[in-house]
C-alpha cells in the first residue's frame, strides 16, 4: 500500500478503505467478530482511526448542520487534521451490515447524494441540541467549522444477502458523483468482499 504522502488526499483514504474491507473486515467477519452493523461500525472506526490519524480525523454519526439549520447525520465522516486551518470534510459514508436480508438503501444514497449540494456550517459531534459550556468549549479548541472537499469521496459500505440488490452497483440508478460501493455477501458459505469505483 502506498503512503500518504504518495498519493493525493482522497486517493490515499480511498485505498485504505478499500484494504480494510477486502482484509481486515473480512477476517473479523469470518472469525465471527461482526454479526451486526454496530459491530461492523466499531471494526471499520478501529482500523480507520489506526491508519489514518493523526493526519485525518474519524468521526461516528456526526451531525452536520446546515446553513440553512437543517442537518444531515451519515454514519460516518473523515475530515482533515493538520495546522493549516482548512478544515475539510473529505469522505462520507453510510453503512449496512445484515448478512440474511435485503437490506434497504435508497435513503442511504440520498444521503451521499445530497452532500454533492451542502453547504456546511459546522460538524457537532457532540449531539445537535448540546447547550453548554462544555460544548463552546470543545467547538472553540477544534474549530469545527468545515467546508467539504471539492472531490468528496461518497462511500456505500453494505453486507447482505447475496440476491440483495444493495451489493449490485448497476441497481443504483441515480449514483453520487465520486463514489466507492463496498459490497459483500456470504455465497455458496464463502464472505465474498469486493469494491467498485464509480465516477458519474
Amino acid at each position: 500500500m502506498e503512503t500518504s504522502q504518495s498519493l493525493d488526499k482522497i486517493s490515499f483514504i480511498k485505498e485504505i478503505l478499500i484494504f480494510i474491507w477486502e482484509n481486515k473486515i473480512k477476517e473479523k467477519a469470518i472469525k465471527g467478530f461482526i454479526v451486526y452493523e454496530r459491530q461492523f461500525q466499531a471494526e471499520l472506526y478501529h482500523q480507520l482511526n489506526f491508519m489514518l490519524y493523526p493526519q485525518y480525523n474519524v468521526w461516528i454519526e456526526p451531525h452536520i448542520q446546515k446553513k440553512n439549520k437543517t442537518s444531515i447525520i451519515p454514519d460516518m465522516i473523515i475530515t482533515s487534521n493538520d495546522d493549516s486551518g482548512e478544515n475539510q470534510i473529505l469522505t462520507v459514508i453510510e453503512l449496512k451490515w445484515k448478512p440474511w436480508e435485503f437490506p434497504a438503501f435508497t435513503k442511504d444514497i440520498a444521503k451521499l447524494i445530497e452532500f454533492n449540494e451542502t453547504d456546511v456550517e459546522q460538524v457537532n459531534p457532540l449531539g445537535a441540541k448540546l447547550i453548554s459550556p462544555l460544548w463552546e468549549e470543545v467547538k472553540e479548541k477544534n474549530r469545527l467549522i468545515y467546508t467539504i472537499y471539492p472531490e468528496l469521496l461518497k462511500v456505500f459500505a453494505v453486507f447482505g444477502h447475496p440476491g440483495s440488490d444493495a451489493i449490485k452497483p448497476e441497481k443504483i440508478e441515480t449514483k453520487p458523483t465520486n463514489f466507492l460501493h463496498l459490497h459483500g455477501c456470504i455465497e455458496n458459505g464463502q464472505p465474498i468482499f469486493k469494491s467498485e469505483e464509480l465516477y458519474t
